[in-house]
């Protein structure tokens, strides 16, 4: 009877390793993903909240029976190998016909089998709903601290770090008549006029960073479609990487003979004005230009020269 009692207690204990196992298999997969798709979070809040939501049990874990895998038929020997001593340790059973110790053997092998197929299904379907413990390590990171949001852009503080978080990327344009650039003079924050190529977020109209770029001058130079050449994207560009994460494109457009400026006062804009290249790069050296996206932008431009 002691080898019976011995076997239910390794049976409970294949159980608990197989519950074990299923949250060992939902880490795995979990670093994984996480390792996978790490570059499409830049907030790790927002990957741990994903990660959660992917772990969240929703369902009914399907019933585990004795014959379903391997695993299972492996936990079924095992119970049978533990209700044998049962018939050796009944006293005079030796003495029934052969038909009613068959008859008992199956009795006990049937409660044992029941007994530990439902402690095994139990335990599964609590390794299922346990939030595995991969997701606790970023609760020891220091906390992210919401200071501003709007339509445009969300700011946090982690670690005492603030980083800007853009939500709709914005675009640089670089509009040409006649291989001259034409510039912006316009108030900004710190209380002084500078120069600088137009420039503004993406709205939620705006199809891509050519639509955003030719709706901006529009707005700021009335430039209309039908004065646009050509228009070229090229590529991304960043004024602060570490502290602003966002998707800024620089623009090209070049603008027609017949475009002439018209200054737009309720953008604040003081001044527009076109320039030769190497009269902006003087500008640039002698810091009568020190805007950064104006300063990437036009390096932009000349790489592609």
């Amino acid at each position: 009877m002691g080898l019976f009692v011995i076997g239910v207690i390794c049976n409970l204990v294949l159980a608990d390793l197989r519950s074990w196992h299923r949250q060992y298999l939902d880490s795995i997969r979990i670093i994984n993903w996480a390792f996978a798709h790490r570059s499409e979070f830049s907030d790790t809040l927002k990957l741990k909240a994903t990660l959660e939501s992917m772990t969240e049990y929703k369902g009914k874990q399907t019933t585990l029976w004795p014959w379903s895998t391997t695993d299972n038929m492996v936990f079924t020997a095992f119970a049978i190998l533990t209700t044998v001593p049962v018939i050796f340790g009944l006293a005079g059973i030796s003495s029934l016909a052969v038909w009613l110790r068959v008859a008992i053997y199956i009795v006990v092998l049937g409660v044992d089998m029941v007994c530990v197929f439902r402690y095994l299904n139990f335990k599964i379907e609590q390794g299922l709903g346990y939030k595995t413990w991969i997701l606790n390590f970023d609760y020891y990171s220091p906390e992210t601290v919401d200071v501003f949001a709007n339509r445009y852009m969300d700011i946090k503080v982690h670690d005492d770090i603030p980083t800007v978080y853009q939500k709709t990327g914005g675009v640089v344009t670089v509009p040409t008549q006649n291989g001259r650039v034409v510039m912006i003079r316009i108030q900004r924050a710190d209380g002084h006029e500078h120069w600088e190529l137009p420039r503004g977020y993406m709205e939620t109209d705006d199809a891509d960073h050519v639509a955003a770029a030719r709706r901006e001058l529009c707005e700021e130079l009335n430039v209309r479609d039908g004065d646009v050449v050509s228009v070229e994207d090229l590529g991304l560009i960043s004024s602060d990487s570490g502290l602003i994460v966002g998707d800024i494109h620089v623009v090209a457009v070049e603008v027609g003979s017949d475009w002439s400026a018209e200054l737009q006062s309720d953008e604040g804009i003081v001044a527009v004005q076109l320039f030769d290249l190497a009269e902006v790069d003087r500008m640039v050296r002698d810091s009568v230009i020190i805007d950064a996206l104006t300063i990437g932008a036009i390096g932009k431009v000349r790489a592609r020269r």
